[in-house]
């Protein structure tokens, strides 16, 4: 039970405070901590910036969230710290990993009815939520499961379909803000508070869009193989364009769109990553058919960039360093150049580059692993 906003004015008032605390052993209660106590306890939460009073009254559902042993006390002996100013279990990365159970390849599709309609949906692993946002012309299954089952150690993975395209239903549209209502509506009817929000390509714009405008929601930003706000100082090339727009994109392509084709090493990757993303078989999202990617390329507003900001508001905000930032780049990235991010890294105040070699613009499935357990390394410690 996260609260949504900051604790900057949590008041934490416990029944019969001295005695428990002095039972339980541990620290006052200061603004930024919900102290779990014994089974006697009854918390309550109320925040000076907001009207909302919260009160915790069944005390076994506050066991299962804290993960409260049956005498008291904790399952694991720390206490994370978050944003949001609550207190949650944090678990070795061998207990994490011991809770996952779903893999990426064989977890269900499941829907979340917003009434206008369906949004597709996979939710998987332990830990903190990650929302992951889809490239262009991409779906559920255009993820590579490796990279997937790796973050899914430390992170309940959610990805999805955006309206009208894969599985989803409604009316498909690649609107920047139509898409980030997407993500917003799916936070929203799972029940997340606070979330990691993450996207690859199209999908990293959505992400930085959604952090911008609605911060209270993020914790972190990851982005992979994407650019920032604005017109672009570095170009990408012809070819990547001139290759999406195939109609079907096999591994030639993909090697070309995703990969380094100048690298041996990068192109056998290209080929085990194909073969991964091959291997779900059943309840696999429907491809976007040619016919529906090219009308919604035809309805774009601003050819010039991938993210129009024309105010530059959005820059402005991400720049103020208040949600930390991740950006996963290939050094050959020939649909976002990673020469876009490096002016930004003294702008920026909580931006973080990692620099893949010799990869484009899909490093994550290079590197699958590395890239993973520093998506992880970065939430845990920034």
């Amino acid at each position: 039970m996260a609260v949504k906003s900051r604790a900057t004015a949590l008041k934490v008032h416990f029944a019969q405070e001295s005695e428990l605390l002095e039972t339980a052993n541990i620290p006052e209660p200061g603004l930024e901590y919900l102290l779990p106590v014994r089974q006697a306890f009854i918390a309550r939460w109320s925040i000076a910036t907001d009207t909302a009073f919260i009160g915790i009254q069944d005390i076994s559902q506050f066991r299962r969230r804290y993960a409260l042993k049956p005498e008291g006390g904790l399952s694991s002996p720390r206490l994370h710290r978050t944003i949001s100013g609550s207190a949650e279990p944090v678990h070795s990365k061998k207990q994490r990993r011991t809770e996952m159970t779903d893999k990426a390849s064989t977890t269900p599709t499941r829907f979340a009815d917003l009434q206008d309609r369906k949004i597709a949906y996979r939710r998987f692993g332990a830990g903190r939520p990650l929302v992951l946002n889809i490239r262009f012309r991409g779906t559920m299954d255009s993820w590579d499961p490796l990279f997937l089952d790796e973050l899914a150690k430390n992170f309940e993975v959610i990805i999805y379909d955006y309206s009208g395209l894969g599985a989803s239903t409604g009316n498909p549209t690649y609107d920047r803000a139509s898409l980030v209502k997407d993500a917003k509506d799916l936070v929203d009817f799972l029940g997340l508070e606070k979330v990691v929000i993450g996207g690859w390509s199209l999908g990293g714009v959505v992400a930085q869009k959604f952090t911008a405008t609605h911060p209270e929601l993020v914790s972190h930003t990851v982005l992979i193989g994407t650019a920032p706000p604005g017109k672009p100082e570095v170009s990408g090339e012809r070819l990547f364009m001139e290759t999406a727009m195939h109609s079907h994109n096999g591994l030639d392509d993909q090697i070309i769109l995703f990969f380094e084709p100048t690298s041996e090493r990068s192109k056998e990757a290209a080929r085990r990553s194909v073969e991964r993303i091959d291997s779900r078989t059943n309840d696999v999202s429907p491809n976007i058919p040619e016919t529906v990617f090219m009308k919604l390329l035809s309805e774009a507003k601003d050819r010039t960039t991938i993210y129009p900001d024309p105010d530059g508001v959005e820059m402005a905000k991400l720049a103020a360093g208040g949600t930390p930032v991740l950006v996963v780049s290939g050094d050959h990235d020939i649909a976002c150049p990673i020469g876009n991010w490096l002016t930004l890294t003294t702008k920026w105040k909580s931006l973080h580059l990692l620099t893949i070699p010799q990869a484009g613009h899909g490093p994550h499935h290079q590197e699958p692993l590395f890239c993973a357990e520093t998506v992880t390394s970065f939430v845990d410690n920034i």
